[in-house]
């Protein structure tokens, strides 16, 4: 996978129930720091973005284990950039739930079409 245009050694699939646990899981991370940033009160801008930056840094080091904010972001506290690959990454999970839909939506269809009742009634054998 490639964040911040680097090629990083670790994958993760939005059709796997276990990456998309995590997934939820830093999100749910990230609306408690955001609850938590409200009871702060007044800050300064730079203890802002750092507050922000860091809630990204978990929120991928959740999904993909501890260290993994530096791999991304190679220290840096820069809020546009940690904006950009945050929003990059929940671009590609969007993607990847649509095609959960889909296929989902096709399958389910199917069987719901075959489970209707009156529809191919097997026939007792003899």
């Amino acid at each position: 996978m490639t964040l911040n245009g680097k090629e990083l050694d670790f994958t993760f699939n939005p059709m796997d129930a276990d990456d998309m646990e995590r997934y939820d899981k830093a999100q749910t991370h990230i609306a408690e720091r955001d609850a938590l940033l409200k009871e702060q009160g007044e800050l300064k801008t730079y203890e802002m973005i750092r507050w922000q930056c860091h809630s990204v840094f978990e929120f991928f080091n959740i999904i993909f284990g501890e260290g993994t904010d530096k791999a991304i972001f190679g220290g840096q506290t820069s809020l546009d950039v940690c904006f950009e690959v945050l929003a990059e990454f929940m671009a590609y999970v969007s993607k990847g739930s649509e095609n959960v839909v889909k296929m989902t939506s096709k399958y389910m269809t199917d069987r719901l079409e075959r489970a209707k009742p009156g529809k191919y009634v097997a026939k007792r054998v003899k």
